[in-house]
């Protein structure tokens, strides 16, 4: 995505991002598609997380959209996690969503 595609998606969806992070996001490099997804369904889900964080973290290389989808999925289950938590378990390779469920139905047991 160019820098305007990111900037409009965001915008639109009514998300503001500040100048320094647009451009830090458009300078990496990287496909920002997967970015702004983890971005529009975080702010979806009503969930307040550290935007910078995240986007620190897709830029070393994380997968994003686990880590919110994992936030999401917690939140529905009424689970504590938080990002750094699930940005934790995400650099494990594991699917967050299913490390919870699993964890859940353990806790139920």
């Amino acid at each position: 995505m160019k820098k305007w595609q990111i900037w409009i998606a965001l915008r639109f969806s009514g998300i503001k991002i500040p100048k320094e992070e647009l451009q830090s996001i458009s300078e990496s490099g990287k496909d920002a598609s997967e970015l702004v997804n983890a971005l529009l369904l975080l702010k979806d889900s009503g969930l307040k997380s550290d935007r910078s964080i995240l986007i620190a973290y897709w830029q070393k290389g994380g997968d994003v959209l686990n880590v919110v989808t994992g936030l999401i999925f917690a939140k529905n289950q009424n689970y504590q996690l938080d990002l750094k938590e699930a940005i934790h378990m995400d650099k494990n390779g594991k699917s967050i969503s299913t490390v919870l469920a699993k964890r859940i139905t353990m806790d139920s047991k």
